[in-house]
């Protein structure tokens, strides 16, 4: 298993400021342990670094229109999770049937004239990244269900130099390379090839993980109506369906 310390101690080797077999002091070890826990704060705002879906339940009939979400919360209307940067999509499940909840931005919120509209459950949310806490708001104002959220999952730092790395494959080398990256004006210690061979190397280990990470395009649905004017005819195409 590796650990963050070999991530950091490889980075610095590539860029010169380790020789190799030189484990390096504790001030430029923990720099750069600092600067590796920047850089994954950093691809957790990128939805083709993450890896993972997280999904998050929660009951949420009778308690109102407004949660919150994030470490530290409390009450009844706070949701205990990591604090997403935004929610993919989500569902609402009632008596073990699923309804889908769509995912409203600012605008079309605001659209919404009464926001206290009583429902049997929310067709909508409107989600507001606010700090500490993320703030979700539903409509209309829900009286039974369980709500499925789903997000990206964002990439939790490491408490120590010593942590177990684990992620996919690819990632260890991904980080080895951009930490390098991102290190190399601290110590300017490269030739212009060496600068050429890090930054090849960092975007072609983020270019494997968003080939990896990236989504297929959802095939386009119509109704049957639309498509299908002629039972399992196929071949309305050609003639229109009359």
């Amino acid at each position: 298993m590796a650990q963050p310390l070999d991530i950091v101690q490889m980075a610095l080797k590539d860029i010169g400021a380790l020789a190799p077999g030189e484990q390096g002091d504790s001030a430029a070890l923990n720099d750069a342990f600092t600067t590796l826990n920047d850089m994954l704060d950093q691809w957790s705002n990128d939805p083709m670094m993450s890896y993972y879906t997280s999904e998050i339940v929660q009951n949420i009939g009778g308690l109102g229109t407004t949660f919150t979400i994030g470490s530290g919360g409390a009450g009844s209307t706070w949701i205990n999770a990591s604090r997403p940067v935004n929610i993919v999509s989500a569902f609402v499940r009632v008596s073990n049937l699923d309804y889908p909840v769509a995912i409203l931005d600012v605008e079309e919120y605001e659209l919404i004239g009464l926001k206290q509209l009583n429902g049997p459950w929310p067709r909508a949310l409107y989600y507001q990244p606010t700090m500490p806490l993320g703030t979700i708001n539903f409509w209309p104002n829900p009286s039974s269900g369980e709500i499925h959220l789903f997000c990206n999952t964002i990439f939790a730092p490491f408490a120590t130099l010593s942590d177990t790395i684990q992620m996919p494959q690819g990632y260890r080398m991904a980080m080895r390379w951009n930490l390098a990256k991102l290190l190399m004006p601290s110590y300017g210690k490269l030739n212009q090839m060496q600068v050429q061979m890090v930054s090849e190397n960092a975007s072609q280990g983020i270019a494997y993980i968003k080939r990896t990470n990236m989504s297929p395009q959802q095939p386009a649905r119509f109704d049957d109506v639309l498509t299908n004017r002629r039972g399992r005819d196929a071949g309305w195409i050609l003639h229109g369906g009359f």
